[in-house]
């Protein structure tokens, strides 16, 4: 006989990077929850986790070819980024 198993749901935490940008600005002294960097301004509130070293991107592009981006990248089992950031490479290092 086989003993049936109960698993707890394990939910992946939710955090409000808004909120935490602006614990973390009181705790410094710094009034708002955006950075500058140069003459630019990033708003961490709607910005993903990005690596060190690591610029975010938005590109416009027509839904035909980023349908073919991503079934290309699912196909060669890589995201939609490391494929556009190999082919900015490969097209730019050739200069």
């Amino acid at each position: 006989m086989t003993k049936l198993r109960t698993k707890p749901s394990i939910a992946k935490p939710v955090i409000d990077t808004k909120a935490a940008l602006e614990f973390i600005a009181a705790q410094h002294g710094s009034a708002s929850a955006e950075e500058k960097v140069g003459s630019i301004v990033v708003d961490t509130s709607t910005r993903a986790e990005i690596p060190a070293g690591f610029v975010r991107l938005d590109v416009t592009v027509k839904e035909e070819l980023l349908e073919r981006l991503e079934a290309e990248a699912r196909r060669k089992g890589k995201t939609v980024a490391e494929m556009v950031s190999k082919l900015i490479t490969k097209h730019i290092s050739k200069h």
